[in-house]
């Protein structure tokens, strides 16, 4: 079954006067009621008779514009005109969903705030598409639909589709006044929302799922005006979600490769200009949080994504890449690839402190040698305490002399730091 669209708008109590409502090559019927443009422009008469047109009515909005047996209003010097109320217009659309209507207060109060919201909320059903018209309503109830959007997004799983605002004092000469779509300012908080959980947290899902639903189609879009542009932040999103998985993932070789950073840093130049303008500073900060990550094979590279994994709480994460990236820059000390595995295990012996045991004779000479290296000595307490506590936390702390959470934690930043200062060293 398909979602189903509901449209929502509150009614003003004023004297409307006639225009025309466009936006770009759309031009709306003569009407007084800026719903009934907006539902043109959505073309509400593709709908189906499980979708709802909803208007949230005060008392006084339903005796002045609702009520479809208005025929006079006066006008603030006593001269009667003629007159239709939006219930009247309505019926002659003869549209096929579902018209509706809600008694609210006039929100002079907080408690009315919220009786409003949560009436408008409890309209809402699971998945649905909405389209809000917040050109009416008393002072602040258009700043509060807009938030019941993000709302019923949240909890119910609903689409924001279009947001309309009528500006009938923008009109011009020819009685044609602009309908503005507000839904930009919606993506745009959406935006900084996943780009803040990606800053706080690395969950660079958000930002993946924005540039499926919002991007995508529009780079696929060849005829649309910015098809490349939304190429562009497509790739560049991508490149993200490549790095962040090789964090999560402990893709240590393609972390120290430097290949998808450097591909990053490609990219970001392009991106001169951004489908939504204010779009460009969360970029960078963006970009910013990855700025000590080298674009070359770099084996400092492992320790930075390391210190990554701490800052957004990847701890697990943090302490396997953490000792992983120690034994392979010991490896490339002694010219050993890094993905030899029996050169692994013998560096990572020779990094134990009771590991002489587990040599065997012929290789003893070639042990003796590594273990001597200044660099192998100065990195074995720190290795050692690596993985004492990688242990502990791999193996969900259960042994006898368990550490607690916050201990963990602690320890991890704590040799993590001691780590960064020994190869700057």
């Amino acid at each position: 079954m398909p979602n189903r669209k509901i449209f929502i708008s509150m009614l003003g109590t004023g004297l409307y006067e006639k225009c025309r409502y466009q936006k770009d090559s759309f031009v709306s019927s003569s009407t007084c009621f800026i719903q009934q443009a907006a539902l043109e422009y959505i073309n509400a008469k593709s709908w189906n008779k499980d979708d709802i047109a909803l208007f949230l009515l005060t008392d006084k909005a339903r005796q002045y514009n609702w009520n479809k047996d208005i025929m006079l209003r006066k006008k603030p010097n006593g001269q009667e005109v003629a007159y239709q109320g939006l219930e009247k217009i309505l019926q002659d659309m003869n549209l096929p969903c579902l018209i509706e209507n809600i008694p609210i207060p006039e929100g002079k109060n907080e408690g009315e705030f919220w009786e409003i919201f949560n009436k408008a909320y409890s309209a809402i059903g699971n998945g649905d598409e909405i389209y809000l018209d917040v050109t009416h309503g008393f002072r602040v109830l258009p700043m509060l639909m807009l938030i019941f959007c993000n709302y019923a997004a949240f909890l119910k799983n609903a689409k924001v589709k279009h947001i309309s605002y009528g500006a009938f004092e923008a009109k011009d000469e020819n009685n044609s006044a602009p309908l503005i779509d507000l839904l930009p300012f919606v993506s745009l908080q959406n935006w900084t929302s996943a780009a803040s959980n990606f800053l706080i947290d690395g969950n660079v899902k958000e930002l993946a799922d924005l540039t499926k639903e919002e991007v995508s189609p529009i780079a696929k879009d060849a005829t649309h005006p910015k098809s490349n542009l939304a190429r562009l932040l497509n790739g560049y999103v991508s490149c993200i979600e490549r790095i962040v998985e090789d964090f999560q993932t402990c893709r240590n070789i393609s972390v120290v490769s430097g290949k998808n950073i450097k591909e990053l840093r490609q990219k970001h130049p392009e991106l001169t200009e951004i489908i939504i303008a204010p779009l460009k500073p969360i970029i960078e900060k963006i970009n910013a949080s990855l700025s000590e990550l080298s674009d070359f094979e770099n084996i400092k590279n492992g320790y930075i994504a390391a210190k990554w994994c701490v800052e957004h709480n990847l701890y697990q994460q943090a302490l396997t890449i953490l000792e992983e990236n120690m034994i392979s820059d010991l490896l490339g000390e002694f010219g050993f690839l890094q993905t030899n595995k029996e050169k692994r295990n013998f560096v990572s012996n020779a990094l134990s402190f009771e590991a002489e045991t587990k040599i065997c004779e012929s290789e003893k000479e070639e042990f003796k040698i590594i273990s001597q290296n200044e660099k192998l000595k100065n990195y074995r307490g720190l290795f050692n305490k690596i993985r004492e506590l990688r242990n502990d936390y791999n193996h969900a702390g259960m042994r006898d002399e368990q550490m607690k959470a916050g201990h963990i934690k602690s320890k991890i930043k704590k040799y993590l730091d001691e780590a960064l200062q020994l190869i700057d060293r």
